[in-house]
């Protein structure tokens, strides 16, 4: 039985690269749309990644499913009650969605 695999997704090319080549091994990637990148408490990402370039990377992963993680880890209690916070998330995961010809349609909470 092959291992079917739920990963972080790191926004490099190289790792895109190795993502791809595991090709059916990968069932889904989890991505963050917060501004600072980190995944959990064993990785993190030095410095800002521009959201149309996140965008752009996360394109370019075959991956049948792509999950936005919108956990209290990336966001605080204002995205619940913010309304021009929540307004902004929604339109970020418009343009997820909209990216690569729906390559990113599976991009869900």
């Amino acid at each position: 039985m092959k291992a079917v695999l739920d990963v972080p997704f790191v926004p490099e090319q190289r790792y895109i690269e190795f993502l791809n080549a595991c090709g059916e091994r990968i069932d889904s990637i989890q991505f963050s749309l917060a501004r600072e990148q980190g995944m959990d408490n064993r990785f993190s990402r030095r410095g800002e990644i521009p959201f149309e370039e996140l965008v752009s990377l996360l394109a370019g992963v075959t991956a049948p499913r792509k999950y936005a993680l919108l956990n209290s880890r990336f966001y605080g209690p204002e995205l619940l009650t913010d309304r021009d916070r929540t307004r902004q998330l929604v339109a970020m995961l418009d343009r997820c969605a909209e990216q690569g010809g729906g390559t990113l349609r599976h991009c869900l909470l």
